[in-house]
């Protein structure tokens, strides 16, 4: 079979899978054209829910935060059960969103500010891609894996007081007006979709069909290979890091007075090249999982390709360090992980399975 039609028979698989996924969003996506809550009883919410919703209950109680109840979109697709909290002086809402799916349960914790001007500060973990258009005066920030309450909340401080600066005023809202402003907020941002072209109106079933923009933009946001959550200076100047560690190793690796230091080892030059090469390069793959958090897997092998083309005629089975590159970039995002978070749970296996590969790999340069 030639490589044309190879690459043809590729091209026209991956538009039906475009096209056909992109149907199945317009045919099973249904929002509420007119967003209304459902405000719910403990009786009204199983178990395992409530003990999900109340993940950051002591971590608020400490910050002051008061309960004020739990509700749920009627009409929306899927599962969707929120806890809302208020801020001391009211000026901040805390909302811990509950969404679940066959084999993971995690809530999402949010921070929202609303200002006299009508625009609003929206403060979340990125556990998952955005996938509507944000209106320009609502401002969102995104912090990847920030799993502590407190430390989210410093953050949202932190923009709020410079929002305040700029002559921002937060509006303080009572306990009674917590769930319409809710809803205030939410249909906003439906009616945003509304202008923006993401959604068009059925009158007859009175809900939101998504349009082909909204499919595709739904699409690009699971395949996106950019990390979301993260700033585009940040990301591009954390691979030109790891890039330029990558290549920095991989080229010392094939410097002849590199291998003359490690002549009393008995090492062969294959191997010695190895331990310097791939050595580096779990160091930049570690660095950029760590830095990016999100796709670190992905786009530490990707800067790994950079030492197999520098080393390909220098070190058999080269190949193997990309391998090693994507493991480094899953170990650094366990780290910042557990930095965060500081509950180290899942580090220890992508670690174990790291070492797994390098011994791996230096058995197959073995004569």
């Amino acid at each position: 079979m030639s490589p044309i039609l190879v690459v043809s028979i590729i091209l026209v698989l991956t538009v039906i899978a475009v096209l056909g996924s992109g149907w199945l969003v317009k045919t099973k996506v249904r929002f509420p054209s007119r967003l209304q809550i459902k405000i719910l009883s403990d009786q009204e919410i199983e178990e395992e829910t409530r003990s999900a919703l109340s993940e950051y209950e002591s971590e608020l109680n400490q910050l002051g935060f008061e309960k004020i109840g739990d509700f749920e979109i009627i009409g929306a697709s899927g599962q969707n059960l929120h806890r809302v909290y208020k801020s001391p002086e009211g000026e901040t809402i805390a909302l811990v969103s509950f969404f679940a799916s066959d084999w993971k349960k995690r809530p999402a914790l949010i921070f929202y500010t609303r200002f006299q001007d009508q625009s609003s500060l929206n403060t979340d973990q990125a556990l998952m891609p955005n996938f509507l258009e944000v209106p320009p005066e609502q401002e969102l920030q995104r912090f990847a894996g920030v799993f502590s309450a407190q430390t989210l909340f410093q953050l949202h401080k932190n923009r709020l007081e410079e929002l305040k600066a700029k002559g921002k005023f937060p509006v303080a809202l009572k306990k009674e007006e917590i769930f319409s402003e809710l809803e205030e907020n939410q249909q906003r941002l439906l009616d945003y979709q509304l202008q923006a072209g993401m959604v068009k109106k059925d009158e007859r079933e009175e809900v939101l069909i998504p349009t082909w923009k909204f499919a595709f933009y739904f699409l690009l946001k699971i395949i996106d290979p950019i990390p979301f959550g993260i700033s585009y200076p940040r990301f591009f100047s954390s691979l030109f890091l790891a890039g330029a560690l990558t290549v920095g190793f991989s080229w010392l690796a094939r410097l002849d007075f590199v291998l003359d230091l490690f002549a009393q080892t008995n090492l062969s030059p294959e191997k010695i090249r190895f331990l310097i090469a791939g050595g580096g390069i779990c160091l930049a793959g570690i660095l950029l999982g760590y830095l990016i958090q999100k796709r670190g897997f992905l786009w530490a092998g990707v800067i790994s390709f950079l030492g197999v083309l520098i080393l390909s005629s220098h070190l058999p089975n080269s190949w193997i360090l990309i391998i090693l590159g994507a493991q480094s970039g899953q170990v650094g995002s366990r780290i910042y992980e557990s930095r965060i978070s500081r509950v180290p749970v899942r580090l220890a296996g992508p670690v174990l399975i790291l070492i797994f590969l390098f011994i791996i790999a230096w058995g197959f340069l073995e004569k």
